[in-house]
């Protein structure tokens, strides 16, 4: 990774959730980004962070700043939770201001999860993402994630009915 993004990739905090909040937000207001279709509050993310916070060696959760503003965040999650024969594979979730779109960011954060997936040692990393999202799904294909699976018109909402599509890329 490019050492101009890595000393503004760190773990994230609580005084972060804001800032992820608003970021969320947008996916949801915008739409196609993800299956959540009401805006949050900061404080119902506050379990979500607290995980991941306490969980942070196994499913760690970073953020990229600039100039000390939250810009995008990325983490990982358990894949099929409590079922040991699959604790080698994780989901991967990522999102990045609207504003800062086509700067890097996202790149940034995906190449710095994948080393410290490896480093962690998952084998497997999995991506579900809404087929009409089209920025997801070149940013996991320009990081050599392959679709996996399909689930045809998972994603239903007043708007539209979607796949969600599952990308995947074995580390090892």
């Amino acid at each position: 990774m490019d050492d101009k993004y890595s000393n503004r990739i760190r773990s994230a905090n609580k005084n972060d959730i804001k800032a992820m909040t608003y970021i969320y937000n947008q996916a949801i207001v915008h739409g196609g980004c993800t299956a959540d279709t009401h805006e949050l509050e900061p404080k119902d993310r506050e379990e979500w962070l607290e995980y991941h916070i306490d969980n942070g060696d196994r499913y760690p959760l970073y953020v990229y700043a600039i100039d000390n503003k939250v810009v995008g965040y990325i983490y990982l999650t358990p894949y099929r939770r409590g079922r040991e024969a699959v604790n080698k594979t994780a989901e991967l979730s990522y999102y990045v201001d609207f504003s800062y779109h086509g700067m890097g960011i996202g790149r940034a954060l995906m190449d710095f999860i994948l080393d410290q997936a490896r480093e962690i040692g998952y084998e497997n990393i999995i991506a579900v993402v809404i087929d009409i999202n089209t920025k997801s799904k070149m940013l996991l294909e320009k990081n050599n994630f392959e679709i996996w699976g399909r689930i045809p018109s998972a994603v239903v909402t007043e708007k539209y009915i979607c796949d969600h599509l599952c990308y995947g890329r074995r580390l090892v």
